[in-house]
């Protein structure tokens, strides 16, 4: 199984960052990338319904919001004049929360996003049945990742729960933001 950390100290394309987290509360952490620069921008395009945009450059930063008793570590990424561009949301096996953005989590693959428009993609469904038949994962964790995104995604689509999300976000992204 994959695991993720919130500084992304392990990916290749962060070349220079600045890094900053707080504690909302016991249980939660929020951490910010400020990306400067990049070995190479990401563009991306899901499901082939979206043109291919970028989501990581210099300039760019991505939020990260992480509970230790969730299966969702969203991750919010925000362009070089401080829009929201999508919330990104792994669908984990667990959340290690830690530290001084020390937080990890346990990827189970399958993925959400949501973009500010109101639209709403589920990703990487292959992914997720490859691990499984791989023996990465169990059956029950497959189960468990579908649950986990069909709530959140019924979750997304109330309108006032997309406000309560970007606003959420962005007050996050601003009180972390040097």
């Amino acid at each position: 199984m994959k695991t993720k950390t919130m500084k992304r100290s392990e990916w290749w394309r962060l070349e220079e960052c600045i890094f900053t987290t707080k504690e909302i509360d016991d249980n939660t952490e929020a951490g910010l990338i400020q990306m400067k620069k990049l070995a190479k921008p990401l563009y991306v395009s899901y499901n082939n319904d979206t043109p291919n945009k970028c989501i990581a450059d210099n300039g760019y930063s991505w939020l990260q919001v992480a509970r230790k008793d969730s299966h969702v570590w969203i991750t919010a990424m925000f362009n070089e004049n401080d829009e929201l561009l999508e919330c990104y949301f792994d669908i984990t096996n667990k959340n290690i929360i830690l530290p001084d953005g020390e937080s990890s989590f346990e990827d189970l693959y399958l993925d959400v996003v949501f973009f500010p428009s109101g639209q709403i993609d589920l990703l990487d469904e292959d992914e997720l049945e490859d691990a499984c038949v791989n023996g990465v994962i169990t059956q029950q964790q497959v189960e468990s990742a579908y649950n986990t995104a069909n709530i959140l995604m019924d979750w997304l689509k109330k309108s006032t729960n997309q406000q309560i999300l970007m606003d959420f976000c962005k007050e996050t992204y601003f009180s972390l933001k040097q």
